[in-house]
């Protein structure tokens, strides 16, 4: 039968992570797979970026997704001299250092508006790079289609263990699936923690997708999913001031958002009190 990646959100997964799960289906006793191999990342909204008002090769406007691997970048690595031209992408965790044949790179006969320009629609993983780069240099470029990269690293790792895969395709988990590995989050308040000192956008918007759907129970867009905090927010505290209070997405990377510094505030004095209080002050 098929074999399925599920993604469920997790801001900090890894190719770690994967290559992890792909031990357990040897330890499973999986040997070969005789259906399809696919993704699922239908637990939440999946878009290109998540501000199109942003440079498109911001390593900080990444796609969003349930299945989001190595927080949605890749590593460019690029040499333009004597020999020719050679550039490389690279999927980077914490122990993997892995090839990624999927993303598409070319050398353009001119230059360009900026190093990098994306080939095609916002979604898909192919690359311009200028003609004005310097010889030699690394980059970290964001990922477009993010379930579909997770899927061609999950794919290698197996490969790795013995388990050869066919190419990976988009699909839906049947209720009758049987599980045979899961790979679990670290607890939401270290992630959060995280996502504070490093101020990653990409994990932002995960932690918000998946706050709207515990409330709503309904997978939203970013721009929904925030209004409808914005709407919970009014409704926990409704003696509070929440005049012009209004979000575009859960990062911030936005010029539409309005908060007023107390609004803010309030909003951290009621997250700290269930825990007897912060030091704001020493943040």
């Amino acid at each position: 039968g098929a074999l399925i990646l599920r993604g469920g959100g997790d801001p900090f997964l890894s190719g770690d992570d994967l290559q992890a799960m792909a031990k357990a289906l040897e330890a499973a006793g999986i040997k070969s797979v005789d259906g399809p191999f696919l993704y699922d990342a239908t637990t939440l909204i999946e878009v290109p970026q998540i501000n199109a008002g942003q440079p498109e090769a911001a390593g900080y406007n990444t796609g969003v997704s349930a299945l989001a691997l190595n927080f949605n970048r890749i590593r460019l690595d690029w040499q333009n001299g004597k020999k020719g031209p050679f550039a490389a992408a690279t999927a980077v965790s914490e122990k993997l250092t892995l090839p990624l044949d999927a993303i598409g790179l070319a050398f353009a006969e001119e230059d360009l508006p900026g190093p990098f320009v994306r080939a095609g629609a916002a979604g898909e993983d192919s690359w311009l790079l200028s003609k004005g780069l310097s010889a030699k240099g690394s980059d970290w470029l964001p990922v477009g289609d993010p379930s579909l990269v997770a899927a061609h690293v999950f794919r290698a790792v197996a490969a790795a263990e013995g388990l050869d895969l066919p190419e990976p395709q988009a699909g839906e988990t049947p209720e009758d699936a049987r599980e045979i590995a899961r790979h679990g989050s670290i607890p939401l308040d270290e992630i959060a923690r995280g996502v504070l000192r490093y101020s990653n956008n990409l994990s932002a918007e995960l932690i918000g997708l998946a706050a709207s759907l515990s409330v709503t129970g309904i997978s939203l867009s970013l721009e929904d999913s925030a209004m409808s905090l914005v709407g919970w927010w009014r409704l926990r505290l409704p003696d509070a001031d929440w005049e012009a209070f209004a979000l575009e997405n859960h990062s911030g990377l936005s010029s539409k958002s309005r908060a007023t510094p107390r609004q803010i505030v309030t909003i951290l004095e009621d997250a700290a009190e269930p825990v007897g209080g912060a030091d704001f002050h020493g943040l």
